[in-house]
């Protein structure tokens, strides 16, 4: 039996000039979006004081995976410039994490949206019983004053 290092395919990218240009935008664009998440995860941690602890989590949750795209730019760049592998498969991971990460905070965003659309739903239910209820009496009370 041969090794097994031998008989799977290995992926070999030349880095060609179009190749190392692509490379230099995304790692461009990586460490721009992951500036930009940062920013936006300490606006979000400073509003711990108007809106309390959800939006300091979602602050951090920001910040977490703005470091992460800026890992990646930074790998990128040194990939492009030493041509290295091993910078270049770094970077795929912590591209690969930062989707993970995005995707669960889509998943969570998602839930708490729909708990928020059930909560609406069953507030606007009891406040208009509340309010029709209210009326019929009001309604009720003034017929009987008139006949009275």
């Amino acid at each position: 039996m041969d090794d097994i290092s031998e008989n799977t395919p290995k992926l070999n990218y030349g880095l060609d000039y179009h190749g190392k240009d692509v490379l230099l935008k995304l790692a461009r664009w990586s460490k721009f979006v992951g500036l930009i998440n940062i920013a936006f995860g300490f606006i979000y941690c400073l509003t711990i004081f108007i809106f309390s602890i959800p939006t300091v989590i979602i602050g951090i949750f920001l910040i977490l995976i703005g470091t992460r795209l800026t890992s990646v730019a930074g790998n990128l760049n040194y990939c492009v410039l030493h041509e290295e592998s091993t910078s270049f498969s770094e970077a795929l991971d912590q591209l690969r994490s930062y989707m993970f990460l995005y995707g669960i905070m889509m998943i969570v965003m998602v839930v708490i949206i729909i708990i928020l659309i059930i909560l609406a739903i069953m507030f606007r239910v009891a406040v208009q019983d509340f309010f029709f209820e209210a009326a019929d009496d009001i309604v009720i009370r003034s017929l009987l004053s008139q006949l009275i």
